[in-house]
């Protein structure tokens, strides 16, 4: 059955190809309307998120500062605290450090300048193609997200072609056909496309990578490994990870051509000349503004501090290191020093191994990790995004097994697994965000896509000893893939709550307000609560907060229910507003400390 759908598939590429871009056209556009309508389209008006950030940078950007010459890094208010601690062990620094600074047109606090010190003053934050698109897209359409969004989602069904086309290249027809249906049915796609994050264009260039890779090694042509050498370049501008890939592609090139020196010069001369060539335009802005040269971004050091100091667990999300501050001072923000200060942290090197071990399982366990945006909770406000099967839930025990199978097939997948180790590294050194895992997941689909095919295969040809053997590993592995979230870590956290609310429901409701339209901000706050949690729904004078998560949710949704009663109130509702009264006090009521009837 198999081989007279390889034969169908191999007469009907045009139709497969032409039905998975549809498909991917058009679930994407349910999807946006479905967004359009609720807080997703907003949140990165939430002053504590890299959206945030992307946001204010590229405006600067579109307002005409196309060299980004000052200053430019935010202050959360973790980098807050972490400056509280360095001046309550250097009391005489903030003093100093505004005295260095003199009079200023704009005032600015010591821990601005501290952490700009840091930062490496002028240096770009975090690497610039990202921003520097999105300051263009706001240059020629005006600053709103959703051009960007745009052209993140066609470059998202860009990404399930390319998908299609690696599963082709290395595992056959039938292959491509499943990871193209497994690529299109991924919510995890369409999710981070409406995100202003840059996951979506880092997933891109990925797996352009690889088909370009492919096509360089097939044709051996010093044009195609220019080409990818350009890929390079522009990765390296999105993200500094993409560097380890360009040096695996060399080795890759010594082995391949051996024997052939003068083919070898060529290609490494334009793989090199490519990924110069796009870091030309940086480091003539880095020298103009007084910036080294080859610096692309400011962040290296407190990410790998924060994600590989003692005391960090993996798989928990964000996490400040309580060895920060201390290690941001002695390394003053350069990156080096920080990972060898930070390594002096562990009291072993098996403290440090148990850490990676733990990274390692993360990487492969089912739950989206959540960082600036919740996947669970905007499935909450869609249904497309509910009713798309695919998550890493089925794609990580496949894709382990199709890794494994793949590494013994016939055909060469050295630039697969380059982009998929490069990646796995990557999350080692940093952490196992759901962002940061999104690329790992596309370049993993053609394997997952081969293992169903091979299962399939051998069920065909009753080789039952070998379906079963495949059948029982892809089981073991999802045992472990799927172990349960701990017992007090909650699939939609408290701030995942939280943050829609100041980023779209409140701002709505206030502007109502304004215009003294009770009524209407009666109804903005009523459609809010329709998404409380299960949990709060619970609590009250009978049932108290189980946690501390428990607590944060029933103190938030109590003041919500507070001001819906006031909105109600003031619209003659009485009886609507006496009852959302008693539920605030009744949440109240449940809040650890609080006494019971």
């Amino acid at each position: 059955m198999l081989k007279d759908s390889e034969r169908w598939l191999a007469g009907h590429q045009r139709l497969v190809i032409t039905a998975l871009v549809l498909a991917s056209l058009l679930l994407r556009a349910g999807y946006f309307l479905e967004f359009n309508r609720g807080p997703g389209m907003w949140q990165y008006r939430w002053d504590q998120s890299d959206m945030h950030f992307f946001d204010t940078w590229a405006r600067d950007l579109a307002g005409g500062d196309w060299l980004t010459a000052k200053p430019l890094h935010p202050l959360h208010e973790w980098q807050r605290l972490l400056a509280a601690d360095y001046f309550r062990l250097h009391p005489e620094a903030a003093g100093a450090l505004l005295a260095q600074q003199g009079p200023a047109k704009v005032p600015v606090d010591a821990a601005r300048l501290l952490w700009t010190r840091w930062y490496g003053g002028r240096a770009f934050h975090q690497e610039p193609l990202y921003p520097y698109l999105i300051g263009l897209t706001y240059k020629i359409f005006g600053p709103e997200a959703r051009w960007v969004f745009a052209w993140q989602m066609l470059l998202g069904v860009g990404s399930n072609l390319l998908i299609y086309l690696i599963a082709r290249r290395h595992f056959g027809l039938a292959a491509a056909a499943v990871a193209g249906a497994l690529a299109v049915l991924c919510g995890l796609f369409p999710f981070y496309e409406l995100s202003l994050l840059r996951e979506s264009l880092i997933t891109f260039i990925w797996l352009s990578l690889v088909c370009l890779t492919d096509l360089a090694l097939a044709r051996g042509n010093w044009r195609w490994w220019g080409l990818t050498g350009l890929a390079c370049g522009l990765g390296v501008l999105l993200k500094i990870t993409f560097f380890p890939y360009w040096l695996g592609l060399l080795v890759i090139l010594a082995r391949r051509y051996r024997t052939a020196p003068g083919v070898l010069v060529r290609g490494a001369g334009a793989l090199a000349w490519g990924l110069v060539l796009c870091l030309l335009p940086v480091m003539a802005r880095n020298l103009m503004v007084g910036v080294p040269p080859l610096t692309l971004e400011s962040v290296a050091a407190i990410t790998f501090i924060n994600a590989n100091a003692p005391g960090f667990t993996p798989g928990e999300g964000f996490f400040v290191s309580k060895y920060a501050a201390g290690i941001m001072a002695k390394s003053n923000g350069a990156f080096w020093p920080a990972v060898l200060e930070t390594l002096k942290t562990h009291p072993t090197p098996w403290s440090f191994l148990k850490q990676i071990g733990g990274k390692f399982a993360a990487v492969w366990h089912w739950y989206e990790v959540p960082n600036n945006q919740n996947f669970y909770y905007y499935r909450l406000h869609s249904r497309i995004l509910c009713d798309l099967p695919v998550t890493f839930l089925i794609l990580a025990p496949l894709s382990l097994a199709g890794l494994a199978l793949a590494a013994g097939g016939r055909l060469p997948c050295w630039p697969l697994y380059l982009a998929v180790a490069a990646n796995l590294g990557t999350l080692l050194v940093t952490d196992v965000y759901s962002r940061l895992r999104l690329p790992l997941v596309a370049l993993l689909i053609p394997c997952a896509a081969l293992a169903v095919v091979r299962i399939l295969e051998w069920l065909r040809a009753r080789r039952a000893a070998r379906a079963m053997t495949a059948m029982a590993g892809v089981l073991l592995l999802a045992l472990w893939t799927m172990r349960p979230l701990p017992e007090q870590r909650p699939l939609i956290r408290a701030v995942d709550y939280c943050v829609p609310y100041g980023a779209y429901y409140y701002p709505l409701a206030e502007k109502a307000i304004a215009k003294g339209d009770w009524p209407r901000a009666a109804k903005i706050l009523a459609d809010s609560l329709r998404y409380e949690p299960e949990v709060v729904k619970k609590m009250g004078v009978d049932r108290a907060a189980g946690n501390e998560e428990e607590g944060l949710l029933a103190a938030f949704f109590a003041r919500v229910h507070q001001q819906y009663a006031r909105a109600l109130l003031k619209a003659g509702r009485q009886d609507a507003a006496l009852e959302q009264a008693e539920r605030a006090g009744s949440l109240r009521s449940a809040l650890p400390g609080k006494s019971k009837k």
